[in-house]
């Protein structure tokens, strides 16, 4: 997400949320927690928002790229 960040695909804001999703994800992997899948349950909708988000910029980027 930093690198999108750097790239101007994404803000500063949508790559700090890009990196907790990360983060959850490496809950999910290390922790047999109920609660904490419970948290990043809820957090699934978002965190599905900004990847569709970030295909779509990405999609466009390589549209507007010039044919070889």
């Amino acid at each position: 997400m930093r690198k999108l960040a750097l790239a101007a695909i994404v803000s500063d804001d949508e790559a700090r949320k890009g990196i907790r999703m990360a983060d959850d994800r490496n809950l999910t992997d290390h922790t047999y927690s109920e609660a904490v899948a419970d948290r990043v349950c809820r957090t699934l909708p978002e965190h599905a928002r900004l990847l569709r988000a970030v295909v779509e910029r990405l999609a466009e980027r390589i549209a507007q790229r010039p044919s070889s």
